[in-house]
């Protein structure tokens, strides 16, 4: 039962940072390229690269949320100055943000990911 605790918490975050990332607006991949996973502690600063697809992102998140287990507190962080203007309208990409239209979609994909370990 452990275990399959373990796998549905690592498939939920992961669902949830992937859907993060791919919703992110692009112009120098920047942004998107700054989604980091922290387990039980917040990442801080800023990276300094560019990430267009999102998908070195989401393998670099992958690799931190594989070593979480069930009880741990997985951060989901953006630190660029102007995330929260993207996250509420600024951008024509994103008008509806990133963070808010994933959270609400989040009770489905936990329900997801426990069927998924069953």
């Amino acid at each position: 039962v452990e275990a399959q605790c373990h796998k549905a918490l690592q498939q939920a975050a992961l669902e949830l940072f992937s859907r993060i990332v791919e919703r992110s607006p692009v112009d120098t991949g920047r942004f998107k390229a700054n989604w980091q996973v922290g387990i039980n502690s917040a990442p801080t600063g800023v990276l300094e690269i560019e990430d267009k697809t999102g998908e070195s992102t989401i393998a670099r998140g992958r690799a931190v949320i594989a070593t979480a287990k069930y009880g741990d507190t997985i951060y989901i962080t953006n630190n660029v100055t102007y995330g929260p203007p993207l996250e509420y309208g600024w951008s024509k990409k994103a008008p509806n943000g990133m963070i808010r239209v994933t959270a609400a979609e989040f009770p489905g994909i936990v329900e997801d990911a426990i069927r998924g370990t069953e």
